[in-house]
């Protein structure tokens, strides 16, 4: 106190659509640290993050993901949230000063303190309750996120990104972020998948499991490249990247064939509608 908040068995609730409370958000432990003193009408600005034993519950139906309305204050273009001020520019003698309306409105950058954040042993359930949807239940168990940031210059910012999903999949990035302009500079990202065969992966979606299981399959596979991503139009990102499946091996029928060992190299890249064959 008055710079970090440590909080046990934190949760954030709503309610379905058949009045049944439910958890969007638990967290066993979360441990908070400030940039800054939280004074003044200002945002807080937060520099580092922990995060122990999250739980994340997800649940789609026909309106939306439940719980999620009236969670952000909505924009308006109200004059009281801009905050507008008058600045006045001194003039040559003999000429009237200058003045122009100068907006409080704060970007981003503004408050962007974040250098370290950290998730260990989270879980994310995904429900789909759409009609039509008859999808089991979907659920992600032992992930593990490191992320450290540091400041460039104005509102650009490096990053190191390592992920993991426990004995399945491990993730490693790292590039720029202009958080201003939403801008994702990925230098580099490798994604590795081992399959074991004969272990059950709990945390694949069941359709997966079944699948791994039905055809015996084992393998080592790794995704690699490097992606620009405006944040705000993804549909304009740009990317090159190599799909490597370095060993790999499944049974193919329900008789003795199966294929003992395939290698397989994948690469790919954006084009331009015109040029992409």
């Amino acid at each position: 106190f008055p710079y970090g908040l440590n909080a046990h068995n934190v949760a954030l609730t709503a309610w379905d659509n058949m009045g049944q409370k439910i958890d969007l958000l638990r967290v066993k432990e979360l441990d908070l640290h400030l940039a800054k003193l939280p004074l003044g009408d200002g945002p807080l600005v937060i520099k580092r993050i922990i995060i122990k034993e999250p739980s994340a519950h997800f649940i789609l139906n026909e309106n939306g993901l439940v719980g999620t309305r009236g969670l952000v204050k909505p924009q308006t273009d109200s004059a009281d949230d801009e905050e507008d001020t008058t600045e006045t520019t001194p003039a040559p003698p003999g000429s009237p000063p200058t003045s122009r309306k100068k907006s409080k409105k704060e970007k981003p950058s503004d408050y962007f303190r974040l250098r370290r954040f950290e998730m260990h042993d989270g879980q994310i359930v995904f429900e789909d309750h759409r009609q039509r949807a008859n999808r089991p239940v979907l659920t992600w168990k032992n992930l593990n996120i490191d992320l450290d940031t540091e400041p460039k210059t104005g509102s650009l910012y490096s990053y190191e990104l390592s992920a993991n999903n426990a004995s399945l999949a491990t993730v490693n990035a790292r590039g720029k972020v202009d958080v201003d302009t939403a801008m994702l500079d990925i230098q580099r990202f490798v994604v590795g998948v081992k399959v074991e065969r004969g272990r059950r992966q709990e945390q694949l979606p069941p359709a997966w499991q079944e699948i791994l299981q039905r055809y015996d399959v084992a393998g080592i596979m790794s995704y690699s490249g490097a992606a620009t991503i405006p944040l705000k139009n993804p549909a304009q990102s740009q990317y090159h990247a190599l799909l490597d499946l370095s060993s790999g091996s499944a049974q193919i029928s329900s008789g003795p064939g199966r294929v003992d060992r395939l290698a397989l190299k994948v690469r790919m890249a954006s084009e331009e509608k015109g040029a992409a064959t």
